[in-house]
Order: structure tokens, then C-alpha cells, then sequence
């Protein structure tokens, strides 16, 4: 597994500033976390789906590849910073009411 984080530099309203991957050996999305500016935080996993996220099953693209891009800033984060997100994120969802 790697993981990653992408800031999206023209988010919104509905828009996530924030994206973070766990990406499989075959470079597929595993988990992920979009949080937006205002705080919510959506997500996607093998068992669980929020908002309107979901696991795409696409070829997950360099790094590289997305930072051509202007609009994007990705980096390779730890494991331990990846779980961290996810788990506030599933922590403000119990909050909400939402899972």
C-alpha cells in the first residue's frame, strides 16, 4: 500500500480541498477521505460509502502525472497520517449521524 494526499487548489462549496488515498499494490484506490473547506468529510472503502463517494476502481496516477496540473498539489504521505485522517473522518460521521 502507499498513500497519498492531493490538495485541490480551486476547491468550493462542493469541492474538496483535500483528498487522501490508500492506493493497492495493483495502484487502485482502497480507501479514501475528501474533506471539504467547511470541515465535512466524506468517504469511501471496500464496506462503506458517504456522500457521494465511492471507489472508482481506475488506475491510480503518478504523482507526477497529477501534479502537471496546476489546479492540483499530491505527495505521498505516511500510513500513520493516512489512518489519522480516516479515522477523524469516520469519527465526524459517527458525530453526524451519517454511518
Amino acid at each position: 500500500m502507499r498513500y497519498v494526499h492531493v490538495h485541490w487548489r480551486l476547491y468550493g462549496e462542493h469541492r474538496p480541498a483535500d483528498m487522501f488515498y490508500e492506493i493497492d499494490d495493483d495502484e487502485v484506490e482502497n480507501r479514501k477521505v475528501e474533506r471539504y473547506i467547511c470541515g465535512k468529510m466524506d468517504i469511501a472503502g471496500p464496506d462503506i460509502e458517504t456522500g457521494e463517494k465511492w471507489i472508482s476502481g481506475d488506475y491510480f496516477p503518478a504523482l507526477e502525472q497529477i501534479n502537471k496540473d496546476t489546479q492540483f498539489e499530491a505527495k505521498e504521505i505516511s500510513e500513520a497520517e493516512f489512518n489519522e485522517v480516516w479515522d477523524l473522518a469516520i469519527l465526524n460521521l459517527r458525530r453526524s449521524g451519517s454511518v
